[in-house]
């Protein structure tokens, strides 16, 4: 099979066990499909770091996940969700800080986004700002 094919297949397998909850297969099929190191496009190298992010959020493997966003970051500094995602992870780890940059940066890219915003505010309370 085509390594394109493959990729393909074995990243939409990781999505439906994603949906399904089956985190620990989703995993597997996303590092399978990562490990396949195809000259894809940044976009898609992110979008399969930031579904492993996801899954490892779900799994409670927060600074596991941080890596996947840094690397999807990294790929496409413009995905304003990754950001979310990241901040998130970090606030659970308690690193109010890197959350609240990470908060800010969604802010500059969806001023309106009012999770966003919450959150910022939140942790600026927090932090005594």
């Amino acid at each position: 099979m085509n390594k394109f094919f493959l990729y393909k297949d074995v990243f939409k397998k990781g999505e439906k066990y994603y949906q399904d909850k089956k985190y620990s297969l989703a995993l597997d099929m996303l590092n399978q499909a990562i490990s396949l190191d195809l000259p894809l496009s940044n976009q898609k190298k992110a979008e399969a770091y930031e579904l492993s992010g996801n899954i490892k959020i779900q799994m409670n493997r927060h600074l596991d996940s941080i890596s996947d966003f840094n690397k999807a970051i990294s790929l496409d500094p413009k995905n304003s969700s990754l950001f979310f995602y990241r901040g998130m992870a970090l606030r659970v780890l308690d690193d109010k800080e890197g959350a609240l940059k990470d908060f800010n940066q969604l802010i500059k890219f969806e001023p309106n986004n009012k999770s966003a915003k919450d959150m910022s505010q939140y942790l600026k309370e927090l932090l005594g700002d």
